[in-house]
């Protein structure tokens, strides 16, 4: 099975509407996608039946239901800021 794991956040800047969007253009081609979505906030209601989601995941059920499960993470950021010292 294709599964692509994803982050649900509530900052635009994370891109979890972006890349929900591209994962249901995803769908369309590929009908057995699999979506493993996490997050701290309560599961969006609209998520589609092919999506599992996992609320406050911790690191046992993060390493084992969600990326040792997943054959891509996407990560569709707009913008990441980081403390490079810049």
């Amino acid at each position: 099975m294709k599964t692509v794991s994803l982050i649900s956040h509530p900052n635009p800047y994370k891109g979890t509407k972006v890349g929900r969007e591209a994962l249901s253009l995803v769908k369309e081609q590929v009908p057995e996608l699999r979506v493993i979505m996490f997050g701290t906030q309560p599961s969006p209601t609209d998520l589609p039946d092919y999506y599992e989601y996992y609320q406050m995941a911790n690191e046992s059920i993060l390493r084992e239901k969600v990326y040792n499960q997943s054959s891509v993470y996407l990560l569709p950021s707009v913008l990441e800021m980081g403390t490079h010292g810049n």
